[in-house]
């Protein structure tokens, strides 16, 4: 008897291992993409509630909560690092202190007067930034489907 011996693969082998290989470093791409999104949420949670102990600091150092709160140098730095998390431009991370100004998806919210102080920032894991980490001076912690500092708000409620 003959037999063949072949050497090497065939071009169909060859082209079908390829393809096995790009669908796999899809779906492991896709599920490092998704990891990333919640580790930049994660470490928006974190960063805000840094803030929180920030603010108390901030309010008995000054006997009161006040509008200091949200212009503190430290704290508009913790602010900047939680919202540089949250997009990819540097141009975002733009912090809105002004009571009266809602929060807006591409922007970090601070509002603080006599009664207290509210803090929000968008999620980057949530399409369109519609989804807000929120923290208050009322012990307030967690995730809001809209913003909800607005016209005289400082507490997330």
């Amino acid at each position: 008897m003959h037999t063949k011996s072949s050497r090497g693969f065939t071009l169909i082998e060859l082209l079908v291992v390829i393809a096995i290989i790009g669908i796999l470093s899809s779906v492991v791409l896709a599920s490092l993409n998704s990891a990333r999104l919640k580790g930049r949420d994660a470490a928006i949670k974190g960063a805000l509630n840094s803030a929180r102990s920030q603010a108390e600091l901030i309010a008995s150092n000054n006997g009161a909560y006040s509008s200091a709160i949200c212009t503190d140098t430290t704290m508009t730095g913790i602010i900047t690092n939680a919202k540089s998390n949250s997009t990819a431009t540097a141009a975002a991370a733009a912090i809105n202190t002004t009571i009266g100004t809602a929060g807006s998806t591409n922007t970090a919210t601070c509002h603080s007067d006599a009664n207290g102080w509210g803090i929000e920032v968008p999620l980057p894991s949530v399409s369109a930034g519609s989804t807000f980490f929120c923290v208050d001076s009322k012990g307030y912690s967690g995730v809001l489907a809209a913003t909800s500092l607005g016209a005289n708000d400082d507490d997330c409620n």
